[in-house]
């Protein structure tokens, strides 16, 4: 009995040339992947992303396959500027070719290989518009520092105070209890409260 058992086809199945099958210096998984294009439809668009989800090898894997198959000259690429610009158009041979034939041949990246959804313009404007408010918000949170110009404004609303010296106070308590920023909110808070209030009821500050 045979070792390699075939099953008789006569319709949905791919011709692979052996000398790719036996090319040395290819690895398995670069020969899976061109197996794999090699049997879709003349016409069938190529996008890493969908390689990857063809298989449980991951996107990264799909990469370095194709990698392979560029750098042995069975893949090569160019940038698309059909209905999709900004992906990549790729080709794929059954054999290798000669460096007059072949096409573009860069190494593929996460940033550039998939063009099966190019980022609009209105898609970046978006990007970089929630960027900036997720800044502010951040911003926002942040709690207003102690300046000269607040010490002011505090002694002006506090003429009977002595303002210097409970700042003074303020940041010598802050020091003994970290963490906390000596914000205006605090210091304030302590000028309304501390002839009243010990420091130990400012822990909410």
């Amino acid at each position: 009995m045979p070792n390699i058992i075939r099953q008789k086809r006569k319709a949905n199945y791919t011709v692979i040339p052996n000398e790719m099958l036996n090319n040395t210096e290819l690895s398995f998984k670069a020969k899976a992947i061109l197996c794999y294009l090699l049997s879709k439809p003349d016409k069938w668009s190529v996008y890493l992303s969908q390689l990857a989800k063809a298989s449980t090898d991951g996107y990264e894997s799909v990469v370095s396959g194709m990698n392979e198959l560029i750098a042995k000259r069975y893949v090569f690429r160019q940038p698309n500027s059909g209905v999709n610009p900004g992906g990549w158009e790729y080709f794929v041979y059954d054999e290798p070719q000669l460096e007059e034939d072949s096409r573009l041949s860069e190494k593929p990246t996460r940033d550039f290989t998939d063009s099966e959804k190019p980022v609009t313009i209105k898609e970046r404007l978006d990007k970089v518009s929630n960027e900036i408010k997720e800044k502010e918000k951040s911003e926002k949170r942040k709690p207003k520092l102690v300046d000269d110009a607040f010490i002011a404004e505090l002694k002006r609303l506090n003429p009977d105070k002595d303002v210097e010296r409970e700042a003074q106070k303020a940041r010598t308590w802050i020091l003994a209890n970290p963490p906390r920023p000596f914000s205006r909110a605090f210091l304030a808070n302590w000028i309304n409260r501390s002839t009243t209030t010990k420091p130990e009821r400012f822990s909410n500050f």
